[in-house]
């Protein structure tokens, strides 16, 4: 993209203010925004960007559908708390989300939050609410949040180092992530082994009748951007059915369209029992949700006040009538297709120019959600972690931003809105190829 102004100084007098008012343990992009459109992002400089980290925008930046929403029923009201009354935008919203949802997901119930940590919080009270159960399993290299529980969920060293004491009943499950198997071993003639973990987990650690529910991300993105094997959900379903488990989908990152399916765990036809929701869900705002089947939400005392709410701003009116705007204009465009076909051809694109590349070890994704995996050596596998910083740097300063993830931070993820063009994409990947190759 074009520099209007190469010197940043307004973006550096922002950092300096931005550090002294933030912890000093935060990471702070080299990047302050001022607007966007579509997937172009402006900062406070002039200078545009490719933005290829969303997690929130859903379908792009200030989309004309959704702007017109929020300047509709701002001057109508902008919310009220469930307890003293619904709105029409609040069962709207809803009836949209559950014709969305796969099989019997569509004759259940919603309830509304705020964020995707409160989402995967109660979801798991749920489940342990219904099944009278306590010992909840998740995932190595899992994301599910920051706060109380969901601290407890995330399966990431960085995260839950000295932050104690944890949620208790917590087992914790190797993911298939097959380019850094647990096992050492290589799909498919490995057989599973990680989910045979499972079955011995049930019969040492944690008692299939204690066990409430698996809680998994169908793609670990803040892990990697993994994705797990064709076979391995589907199965997964077939013991959490074998054992009267619940599985719980948290669907917080790869929800609403970004994996080319409404859902993720849509691609492998598995049907969870508790979904949770968040990021894109509010095209922008903050918004979130738990879905379930409506036996399950009707058994819990929790919903015996809010009126579907969980939470004072849950549900809340304006971000609804966005939401609604949000989701019409994603269907309606059919949006969903268009990541599919972006991401398959974003997909093969990168995988093109890795087989010349020494330090991309693996690419992998679905739809808009794809990792490229930085290694120093193919034989050792040993994490690039310099060398992906180094390629987000420079990408920021040629106009793309990307992010890390992993264990190691040493995959770069792109994740671009669902407005994104073949043309696009192909700009993107063009400013990778030039990084890889003349300073990695």
């Amino acid at each position: 993209m074009t520099d209007v102004n190469d010197s940043r100084e307004k973006t550096r007098r922002l950092l300096e203010r931005a550090k002294k008012l933030f912890s000093s343990a935060s990471s702070f992009p080299d990047l302050v925004v001022s607007e966007g459109k579509g997937l172009i992002l402006k900062d406070v400089d002039g200078k545009s960007y490719l933005d290829f980290a969303q997690q929130t925008v859903g379908i792009g930046h200030r989309t004309p559908e959704v702007v017109e929403a929020i300047e509709r029923q701002i001057k109508k009201l902008i919310h009220i708390t469930g307890s003293a009354a619904l709105t029409e935008s609040f069962i709207d919203f809803a009836e949209k989300i559950r014709t969305l949802l796969p099989g019997r997901l569509r004759q259940g119930k919603i309830l509304f939050c705020t964020t995707g940590t409160e989402a995967c919080d109660y979801s798991v009270g749920l489940a342990r609410f219904y099944t009278k159960r306590g010992i909840v399993c998740s995932y190595q290299d899992s994301f599910h949040g920051l706060t109380g529980t969901t601290l407890g969920l995330t399966g990431e060293c960085h995260f839950r180092r000295h932050n104690v004491p944890l949620i208790t009943e917590t087992c914790y499950l190797p993911y298939p992530y097959c380019y850094r198997c647990s096992f050492g071993l290589c799909y498919p003639d490995c057989e599973l082994r990680c989910l045979d973990y499972v079955e011995i987990m049930f019969e040492t650690v944690a008692p299939p009748d204690n066990v409430a529910a698996i809680i998994v991300e169908p793609m670990q993105i803040h892990g990697g951007v993994v994705v797990p094997p064709n076979d391995y959900l589907p199965k997964l379903k077939d013991l959490c059915e074998k054992y009267n488990v619940l599985l719980l989908d948290d669907e917080v990152y790869t929800g609403i369209g970004k994996s080319g399916k409404f859902l993720a765990i849509e691609h492998w036809n598995v049907e969870p029992d508790i979904i949770c929701l968040g990021k894109a869900l509010g095209g922008g705002l903050p918004m979130a949700a738990v879905a379930s089947r409506k036996e399950i939400i009707d058994s819990w005392n929790l919903c015996s006040v809010g009126g579907g709410r969980l939470g004072s701003f849950g549900g809340h009116t304006m971000v609804c009538e966005a939401a609604s705007a949000h989701i019409e204009t994603m269907v309606k465009n059919k949006m969903i297709e268009n990541a599919s076909k972006v991401g398959e051809h974003l997909l093969k694109s990168i995988r093109d120019i890795a087989v010349k590349q020494e330090k991309i070890g693996d690419v992998r994704g679905k739809g808009l959600l794809i990792g490229i995996e930085m290694i120093k050596d193919k034989k050792k596998k040993t994490p690039a972690i310099d060398e992906a910083k180094q390629v987000v740097k420079r990408a920021l300063e040629m106009g793309l931003l990307i992010v890390r993830v992993g264990r190691y931070g040493q995959t770069l993820k792109l994740c671009p809105p669902l407005c994104v063009t073949i043309e696009e994409a192909d700009k993107a990947v063009g400013i990778l190829d030039e990084i890889l190759t003349s300073t990695v």
